[in-house]
């Protein structure tokens, strides 16, 4: 139990048990707050520490007025938030920068590693960031300090070449992505950077989330080598508290807290028979102490949303509900039927073609995936005759209500690539499959040309990019990750926008709209995080949802 204390006020937070007591002593229950709270007196805080609770304090960050000023001198152009948050970063050296997407971290990193080789803090720098945004964090290094970073890629023999032209630079800041940490030479590679002094910045750090994955090892001992590191994410939680833990475990290690801290006093844990073994295995249903768990990280991380540091031009959201065809809900439930069957990998593989459906069945005919081929063979003739698609004709109609540029988001690289041919030459399409160069290529021709006013995006284009010349965004389909939501929205709502946007959520009758309720529930993850409200994981809902609507179908 947490009780904080602020000006004249305590707070006194998770502490449902102790309850009455509280009452009894005048404490007075603030729903905004969602606390139990009481005019500060050293009696109070002895009734609270007798009750078990531990009170905190907290205290303002700030930068101190020496480094501040020197770094408004050096980098004028910064934003005031810029400058405080690589302020921060410097004082505590090892630090999280978790501000809303399109704030503009990116600036803040340039100046934290900008910075230490100024002052000859260290002698590298490194960014890890996602293959799609190499090159523009190369194009923001000649932007804001005029120097040019250098990006590794190629193949093994050209990445040994480039080896020696790093080590001549004249500035010697090095981008990579991420999968390039478990090739070999790229770990001798940074093996020999990791000889003299070096600070590193994780771009998008929640790819690296996963404390079981060889990636997370590779990078914690590569960390453990500087105490100079800075993690930059708008989402440090997509789905589980677990996310949030990995990082901070990166950036701070046992000093932060142990795996085993994490679990004993952050997780509530069940214990479940799984087929095939003799014995019952833990499982994390839920997490518990998360006010506590946010004061731990606090004297590392800052979060600033886009309405903290400018006053923002009005953000408009609109749902538009698609009804089903009768095709498309005798599929949704053949689906659901034959899911109920299947366990693990191949039951959510199997509902994950149930957003195939909500976009276009016909779709199905193209995959590869069993169970799309089975239903294949049991609906081809109506799926071959299918001529009109609800969420293409749906879309013609935005289009025509906007006379501006509009991103169009996708999961499925066949659906952009179909939008994109029904819209002819005003549309781009982008997906994975396209080298980093053709989609700078594609990205720059969007920006740049009259005639191409629609750009089709799967969620290669989520993160870090920056697509502000667009005044308009519909997500076509629904991912199941708030946060791939939150980022598709914000990249064309960033601290730079000067004008309205519209945002368009295409919501298929049926099971697209079981989904949407669950990731709007979660929408405001960050925040409930603050009051405590998280509980597992939003795949693990959706798909209990999922199963629970297969129970009443078959009952």
């Amino acid at each position: 139990m947490i009780a904080e204390v602020r000006g004249s006020t305590v707070y006194a937070f998770e502490c449902y048990d102790v309850k009455d007591y509280l009452k009894a002593y005048n404490f007075r229950w603030d729903p905004d707050k969602r606390a139990w709270v009481k005019d500060l007196t050293n009696g109070t805080l002895r009734f609270l520490q007798q009750l078990g609770f531990e009170i905190v304090k907290p205290t303002p960050k700030e930068v101190s007025p020496e480094l501040y000023r020197e770094l408004k001198e050096l980098y004028p152009k910064a934003f005031e938030h810029q400058i405080v948050g690589a302020g921060l970063a410097l004082q505590e050296r090892s630090f999280l920068l978790g501000d809303e997407p399109g704030v503009g971290k990116t600036f803040t990193g340039i100046i934290y590693l900008d910075y230490l080789l100024y002052k000859g803090l260290v002698k590298y720098g490194l960014v890890f960031c996602p293959a799609s945004i190499k090159r523009q964090w190369q194009q923001e290094f000649h932007k804001w300090v005029g120097e040019t970073a250098l990006v590794l890629e190629g193949d093994p023999r050209q990445r040994k070449r480039f080896r020696k032209l790093f080590f001549h630079s004249r500035y010697p800041v090095l981008i990579l992505n991420y999968e390039l940490l478990l090739r070999k030479d790229v770990q001798e590679f940074l093996a020999q950077i990791a000889g003299e002094s070096f600070a590193v910045v994780l771009d998008e750090a929640s790819r690296v989330k996963s404390p079981t994955s060889k990636t997370f090892r590779v990078m914690k001992r590569l960390l453990a080598k500087t105490p100079y590191k800075l993690a930059m994410t708008g989402t440090p939680i997509e789905n589980h508290l677990g996310e949030f833990w990995a990082i901070g475990h990166l950036l701070k290690g046992q000093e932060f807290m142990s795996q085993e801290e994490f679990e004993e006093n952050h997780c509530k844990v069940i214990r479940i028979r799984v087929p095939y073994r003799p014995y019952y295995v833990p499982k994390v249903v839920g997490y518990k102490n998360l006010r506590k768990f946010l004061y731990r990280v606090e004297p590392f991380y800052i979060r600033r949303k886009k309405s903290d540091v400018k006053d923002m031009p009005e953000l408009v959201e609109y749902e538009r509900e698609i009804p089903a065809s009768d095709i498309q809900k005798l599929i949704e439930s053949r689906i659901i039927e034959l899911a109920s069957d299947k366990k693990g990998v191949e039951e959510l593989a199997t509902l994950q073609l149930l957003r195939v459906v909500a976009d276009d069945p016909s779709l199905l005919l193209e995959s590869s995936s069993p169970t799309a081929q089975l239903i294949a063979q049991e609906f081809g003739m109506y799926l071959q005759k299918i001529s009109k698609v609800p969420k293409l004709e749906e879309l013609e109609t935005i289009l025509e209500e906007h006379d501006s540029k509009v991103v169009v988001f996708t999961s499925f690289a066949r659906m952009a690539r179909k939008i994109a041919q029904h819209f002819g030459k005003q549309a781009i399409w982008l997906t994975g499959e396209l080298s980093g160069d053709e989609k700078a290529r594609r990205v720059g021709l969007f920006k740049s040309s009259d005639e191409k006013k629609i750009l089709v995006a799967t969620d290669t284009l989520t993160y870090g990019i920056s697509m502000d010349e667009a005044d308009v965004l519909v997500h076509f389909d629904i991912p199941w990750s708030v946060g791939k939501l939150i980022q598709r929205t914000d990249r064309i709502y960033r601290v730079t926008s000067t004008q309205g946007k519209s945002v368009y959520y295409l919501i298929s009758e049926g099971t697209e709209r079981k989904v949407w309720e669950i990731l709007s529930s979660k929408r405001s993850l960050f925040s409930k995080v603050v009051e405590g409200e998280i509980m597992g994981g939003v795949k693990d809902e959706i798909i209990k949802a999922l199963k629970g609507k297969a129970v009443r179908k078959t009952a």
